[in-house]
């Protein structure tokens, strides 16, 4: 009886401090959006105590559950609010926006993984009443049902990820990089270097680098460089994320004795995959083959020898840009869809 009284009052103890915390309406962005097990830890109770606490305060209305695994969005979040939605359940852009967010310490928002959202999408107005708008990030066959949802409840969203997508956009703002552009500046470089015959390796199976593999093409025919089927290497029929499986294919053909390129491009970011086969085939890189590839920031292996030469993408820079766009959209209707260009740059280092 005692452990039961216990339990009663550990779940009233609760339910009062949360109802405290919900009136003050000031949890900051990122703790708008709780879940019973960060409840329980934060209040020093167990689950079951938590759940009983968020269960008298759905009841009243005041937390809304927000999916089966037991989030929920708080009044806060319920007001102005800007989502970010990322396609990638693994990457998160909370550190790389917050500096920038901290500047609209009137505007809450928070950072959804996309499938949340789309489990959500009908009940959308009643979960987020006074939702501002929405940055999606990246992968937009991922998205694009939300995006249109959003859409026609005539919820501002800002894209940005490839220009591939742009003829799908429609009237979403964007802020995009140029495929062509990317391709072309890691090229350039690897002719500049004294290059005379480049390979390629990436997957057809995703947008981005299908492109890119195409402007490889089309550069390489316009530069007068040679081109054979054999100079492409497409991971698509590969399992995802097998490293070993490409690296041992790689190895391979690094190894075999008619394999005469001294230059190899890499669509993706498996950049680090290629110069490890190649060292460990016996080729010298950069002396016997120069390796060049595109990355996001803060992407690539720090610890890897040699550090490899590639075109950035300014990431962080472009969702912070995206961020301040939406928020200057707050309460206007441009008659034509805003988009602006990323501008990626190239890092030289030791593969080239």
């Amino acid at each position: 009886m005692k452990t039961s009284s216990k339990q009663t009052l550990s779940h009233q103890i609760v339910e009062n401090k949360l109802r405290k915390i919900l009136a003050k309406g000031n949890l900051k962005p990122h703790s708008s959006f709780l879940s019973e097990v960060e409840m329980s830890e934060r209040f020093g109770v167990n689950v079951a105590t938590a759940r009983k606490a968020v269960d008298r305060l759905v009841q009243d209305g005041l937390l809304y559950k927000l999916h089966r695994k037991g989030t929920f969005v708080a009044p806060p979040a319920r007001n102005r609010l800007f989502i970010v939605a990322m396609t990638n359940p693994n990457y998160s852009c909370i550190g790389k926006l917050t500096p920038v967010a901290d500047r609209y310490p009137n505007l809450h928002w928070q950072e959804l993984v996309i499938d949340t959202l789309r489990s959500n999408l009908k009940d959308l107005k009643l979960v987020f009443p006074n939702l501002e708008g929405a940055l999606f990030v990246r992968d937009f066959p991922k998205c694009v049902d939300v995006m249109q949802g959003f859409s026609e409840k005539a919820i501002p969203t800002f894209f940005y990820g490839s220009d591939t997508h742009e003829p799908l956009l429609g009237n979403t703002h964007a802020l995009l990089y140029r495929e062509e552009d990317i391709v072309n500046m890691a090229l350039n470089h690897l002719k500049e270097q004294g290059v005379k015959r480049i390979d390629c390796m990436g997957s057809s199976g995703w947008a981005a680098s299908r492109a890119r593999m195409e402007f490889y093409q089309k550069w390489v025919k316009a530069n007068g460089y040679p081109m054979e089927s054999e100079m492409i290497f497409d991971t698509m029929h590969q399992p995802s994320g097998d490293t070993m499986a490409r690296y041992s294919l790689l190895k391979k053909r690094f190894a075999s004795k008619s394999y005469k390129s001294d230059g190899f491009f890499v669509t993706g970011n498996e950049l680090p995959v290629v110069i490890q086969a190649a060292l460990a085939a016996g080729l010298r890189v950069p002396e016997d083959l120069k390796v060049v590839g595109i990355e996001d920031d803060e992407d690539m292996a720090l610890t890897l020898f040699p550090r490899p030469t590639a075109v950035r993408i300014p990431f962080t820079e472009d969702i912070q840009t995206g961020f301040k766009l939406l928020s200057d959209l707050r309460g206007k209707q441009p008659k034509e869809p805003i988009m602006q260009w990323s501008q990626p740059y190239l890092i030289k280092r030791q593969s080239t």
